[in-house]
């Protein structure tokens, strides 16, 4: 194997000079995923093998080692870009939610007394905005948990800087049959999450709704339910592509006329399916594929329907009209920010609210389903956010 130039442990030297980070080790996995876009399928067959400690023949090596070599140059380098790039991210605070370090000192555990459940209320009002007649009352709350509803609070020492509630309910469409076990139907609806501006993008978030999970496993419950904006990429990016949850429901002025972050427009909402024992839902957790891209899906047959331009105040607009397609996946875009929409243009936030009401009810209609989010920084250092919907069970 020493005429390949590489050992398994050894493959970060490689991008060692020259490289301001120290890149990571490659993985079969990652290795696989490169080669998937090259024509060399004997060095597929080389790598995998390779990497996954399966002794390849001589005469394979000898005959294409230097092109393996080249190929696991190629595969640091990116490994290498794709951590500067994070670094990059991190320090401009445009890492998703769940995906910037947790502080340490944060614990979660269900929130008992009503002196805690009462500080939900300011809560709610510094996540969202929200007025004193929109907010849950803290006695409510704690009501509902004495009668066993999931309420989870983050603790940072004896500060209380976020929450999860919910409840059981009904799982939709079983009107019609009777059960003589209730567990046949039951589902928990997360009703809210917040968490203090100032945690906000530490990983509070995602702790939160893991530890909810992690609740409705010990009673039972497979599915878990809730709604969000579908313009609120962040919420779309820890609900769709961490977390695994699935959607092909969408709902209208869900909550009617309300206050706080969600005034000015509809409150049309993604009505979202958790089922927390998928292999979905415990592979996204586990991380054990990276993340695919948008290069990965338009080199799988994706196509993107609502190609957007950028405006004179570089927002992204939507096109006049979504392009009805029959792939086995469609790309849809949103605006990497619609908060900074509305802040400045709430005409176009209101075309980008027309313009995927009627985009996702046409898929949701063709049996699409929503299973992946893809944001990534163009050339341009503006940051792009996407929707991946997919054909039938495809």
């Amino acid at each position: 194997m020493t005429r390949l130039g590489v050992r398994p442990n050894r493959v970060a030297e490689i991008a060692q000079a020259g490289e301001p980070l120290a890149p990571v080790g490659c993985s079969q996995l990652d290795t696989w995923v490169l080669l998937r876009q090259t024509k060399f399928t004997p060095c597929r067959a080389i790598c995998v093998a390779y990497f996954g400690g399966i002794r390849p023949k001589r005469t394979l090596v000898a005959c294409y080692g230097s092109v393996l070599r080249r190929l696991v140059e190629a595969l640091v380098k990116f490994r290498v870009q794709a951590a500067n790039s994070r670094a990059k991210r991190t320090e401009n605070g445009l890492i998703g939610d769940d995906e910037q370090m947790s502080k340490e000192s944060v614990v979660i555990r269900p929130v008992t007394n009503v002196a805690d459940a009462r500080k939900l209320e300011e809560i709610q009002s510094l996540t969202w905005g929200m007025s004193e007649i929109e907010v849950l009352p803290g006695r409510f709350l704690h009501a509902m948990h004495f009668n066993g509803a999931c309420l989870l609070g983050a603790y940072d020492g004896a500060d209380l800087i976020g929450f999860v509630f919910g409840l059981l309910g009904t799982v939709q469409g079983l009107d019609d049959r009777i059960d003589q076990v209730a567990a046949a139907r039951l589902q928990m609806y997360s009703a809210i999450m917040g968490v203090m501006p100032d945690y906000q993008g530490t990983g509070v978030g995602y702790r939160l709704k893991v530890a909810q999970r992690e609740f409705a496993l010990r009673i039972g419950v497979r599915l878990i339910t809730w709604t969000y904006d579908p313009l609120e990429g962040r919420n779309g990016y820890l609900n769709i592509r961490k977390l695994g949850v699935v959607c092909n429901q969408y709902e209208r002025d869900f909550h009617g006329e309300v206050g706080g972050i969600n005034a000015g427009l509809p409150t049309d909402r993604f009505y979202v399916e958790w089922w927390v024992t998928s292999h979905r839902a415990k592979g996204r957790l586990a991380a054990r594929r990276p993340p695919l891209t948008l290069d990965n899906y338009m080199s799988g047959g994706a196509v993107i329907v609502n190609r957007a331009d950028r405006d004179d105040s570089d927002f992204v607009t939507p096109p006049a009209a979504f392009e009805r397609v029959h792939s086995r996946f469609a790309l849809v875009e949103i605006p990497n920010s619609i908060q900074k929409i509305k802040e400045q243009d709430m005409e176009l936030a209101g075309n980008w609210r027309t313009h995927t009401r009627d985009l996702f009810e046409y898929y949701f209609a063709q049996n699409y389903l929503l299973t992946d989010f893809v944001r990534f920084e163009d050339s341009g250092g503006f940051w792009r956010s996407y929707y991946v919907l997919t054909l039938g069970n495809s």
